[in-house]
């Protein structure tokens, strides 16, 4: 089964995967920010490094605490270690075959998840294919975004499990073992509200199913917790200290930080509208919900299978699931959406409230898949297959009779959803009136519905795949070679600015330059605070300037390369330099003043918080970068008396120095980058990033998977 399934996968992509002619991601964000984000790591894969520190952005800033370029999840790291292209660039090819064999597991988990509840082979794989190429999985859009949802059916298979009484502490750690996981597949959203829903669980679980009168009955929800709680602190300990230090923008007219609550009126423009739900079944309703498309197939089987099974606890709670989570990503238009936000802490970092089809997704494909058991087993009742296939004939007949009086007065509207499930809802009906008079056996008819589904989902889920040529985005990665090029024959450091009109993309990333900008969703609080500042740039050492013409007066033309010319920064500071003079300041705010006062000198001067240390107040000496890596660099410095030497990039917690071998402490100079005093002499100066986030996340990861094997291994009941 995992082989055929594997073809099927290919064979539903075949855009990607055997034509060579067609790319999921052409659109602004996978263009601009995704593909140079997996290229940026990928490369520092291939060169040995784990992507713990992105040089390329903003002066610097920690990859892992982002979330969404997935550092800490497995299943990316065979992806970063495919040799590159002859550009040393990340092929579309391997992203394509990456991206089929991410839904392919999709498909092998809800397979699992609908066999371990006792569905037959083909009931299992209709349940896993519409799972996997429809709704949520196959049509958000963005690669990271859809990988939060691929764990999603085993977190359901072992609450169903413990529902069921079976193995009750093993079930349970497993389930919050891989909703813990979910975290780390590269968005937050869908795990968020996954775990509430999970909460929602365990209060109906201790309401009507065991009540917690003794310690071994909430011995379940411990182990789940434990586990859940270790393995999710992989990601949320490096989040929690980047988040704690950065601004996001969410949508409202100002930056909210960490301790901020996102505004409400946000949600409205991330919420399914109410028309939205129109796109559960007709293509081109989703309405700022792309995700929603699951299919007439699917809603109709998943409620014959909620008609037929009602008397079932599983199947209520499914039900239930699917109602709520529909209702959670109306957004403002609920209430439940309003409550949850108001009661519930740190759901409001949840932005786009439509990702909660995911979970309606979920329960919608499994209710469906036991309709279709039902119908091979003749359990359906006689009068909901009446009604269903008299509806469908008649929504069927009703399209077509209206389409083709309207059509020829309204040739300028789009009427092509509406035709193609009118003849979706006309084929369902008359696969089901074939199988339930005999005409055809119970497995052909499994099988003519699952090609049926798979017709339907490829109307939506492939049409937004554009072919190479067409290409709107994808194709002004490659136009600016040349600029990189000359950037990189530069015999000293750079760091660029570009103008984002010209260059859309992160161009940093993608190019492995250095760059102050970048498309991304929050920012250090101190450089959103600062990088608009001609000072903080040039104290960043911002010394090139990309576009059609000089931002400021005293930049320099050096070159033109392709349309684009290049300006040199004259004012710019060196990368690595000395200065002999300190000043101490009492706090951010105060340090952020200071440097950008005029009666400072940074060029000669050091701005940093707390009290500033004793330098030597001479001039002269030099300094000089010897190996610059992504999350180590070394100096040297030859200084006359005590300085101290800056390097212009970004602070942040978890960086280490030495000189000479010895620990020294790294200071925040100027509220923006890393400095350290040199005693007179000649000096190796290290810095390394070793951020213990990172490290006691993973510290937590494995000792969460030891808890839950443990566990797992202990309950054989």
């Amino acid at each position: 089964m995992p082989l055929l399934m594997l073809v099927i996968t290919i064979g539903f992509f075949w855009k990607l995967t055997l034509s060579k002619q067609y790319s999921w991601m052409d659109q602004p964000d996978n263009a601009g920010q995704v593909m140079p984000m997996l290229q940026e790591e990928a490369m520092q894969w291939q060169h040995g490094h784990f992507p713990l520190w992105d040089p390329h952005l903003w002066g610097g800033q920690p990859i892992p605490g982002q979330v969404q370029p997935g550092a800490l999840n497995p299943l990316f790291w065979p992806l970063f270690s495919i040799p590159l292209n002859g550009k040393h660039q990340i092929s579309r090819s391997s992203l394509n075959w990456f991206y089929a064999l991410v839904h392919w597991l999709a498909l092998l988990l809800a397979y699992w998840l609908a066999r371990d509840v006792g569905l037959s082979r083909l009931s299992a794989l209709f349940c896993g294919c519409a799972y996997a190429f429809g709704g949520f999985v196959a049509n958000v859009g963005w690669l990271q975004h859809e990988m939060s949802g691929i764990l999603l059916p085993a977190v359901l298979l072992y609450l169903l499990r413990l529902l069921r009484g079976q193995r009750p502490l093993a079930s349970a750690a497993l389930s919050g073992s891989f909703l813990g996981a979910s975290f780390l597949m590269g968005h937050h959203n869908v795990p968020v509200f996954a775990t509430v829903a999970v909460l929602g669980f365990w209060v109906y679980y201790f309401v009507s199913v065991q009540r917690p009168n003794a310690v071994r009955a909430v011995l379940p929800a411990g182990a789940f917790f434990l586990c859940f709680g270790l393995i999710a602190a992989v990601q949320i300990l490096p989040s929690y200290e980047l988040g704690k230090r950065s601004v996001r923008w969410v949508g409202a007219k100002e930056p909210v930080g960490w301790k901020e609550k996102v505004p409400y009126t946000v949600y409205g423009d991330y919420a399914l509208q109410p028309v939205g739900l129109l796109g559960f079944i007709i293509p081109g309703y989703q309405r700022n919900a792309m995700p929603s498309y699951t299919g007439l197939v699917v809603v109709v089987l998943a409620v014959l299978g909620a008609l037929t099974f009602w008397n079932q606890r599983e199947i209520r709670m499914l039900v239930l699931l699917a109602v709520l989570a529909v209702l959670y990503a109306l957004g403002p238009v609920s209430l439940l959406h309003g409550l949850v936000y108001a009661l519930v802490p740190s759901v409001d970092k949840a932005r786009s409230a439509s990702d909660a089809v995911a979970l309606a997704d979920l329960a919608l494909v499994l209710l469906a898949a036991y309709a279709l058991d039902g119908y091979r087993k003749r359990l359906i009742d006689p009068l909901h297959h009446w009604w269903t296939t008299r509806v469908l004939f008649g929504a069927a007949t009703f399209l077509w009779g209206a389409l083709t009086l309207v059509l020829p007065l309204r040739q300028d509207l789009d009427f092509y959803p509406f035709a193609l499930t009118a003849a979706f809802a006309l084929l369902l009906a008359g696969i089901l009136a074939a199988s339930w008079t005999s005409r055809i056996s119970g497995r052909a008819a499994s099988i003519a519905i699952i090609a049926l589904l798979l017709f339907e989902l490829n109307t939506v889920t492939n049409a937004f795949y554009r072919p190479y040529s067409a290409d709107a985005y994808l194709n002004k990665l490659y136009i600016h070679d040349d600029v990189a090029k000359y950037l990189k024959g530069v015999n000293k450091p750079v760091r660029v600015e570009v103008d984002d009109q010209q260059i859309f993309y992160n161009f940093g990333d993608w190019y492995g330059i250095d760059e102050i900008g970048g498309v991304q969703s929050g920012l250090l609080t101190n450089i959103a605070e600062m990088q608009g500042e001609y000072r903080a740039r040039m104290i960043l050492g911002v010394n090139y300037y990309i576009g059609v013409k000089p931002m400021r007066a005293d930049q320099v033309e050096v070159s033109e390369q392709n349309g684009l010319k290049i300006y040199s920064n004259p004012s710019a500071f060196d990368r690595a330099r000395l200065v002999y003079n300190a000043v101490g300041s009492a706090n951010e705010k105060a340090s952020k003043d200071l440097t950008l006062s005029n009666t400072t000198a940074p060029e000669r001067m050091a701005v940093v918080e707390g009290e500033a240390p004793v330098l030597g107040g001479c001039s002269g000496g030099s300094a000089q970068i010897l190996r610059y890596e992504p999350s180590r660099v070394v100096m040297t410095a030859d200084a006359p008396c005590r300085g101290m030497l800056i390097l212009g990039d970004v602070w942040f917690p978890g960086w280490k120095a030495t000189v000479d071998g010895r620990p020294a402490k790294i200071y925040k100079a100027y509220n923006l980058v890393r400095g350290l005093v040199v005693e007179p002499g000649k000096h190796q100066v290290a810095m390394i990033y070793r951020p213990m986030s990172v490290f006691a996340g993973l510290a937590l990861g494995l000792l969460g998977m030891a808890a839950c094997f443990v566990i797992s291994r202990s309950d054989r009941m």
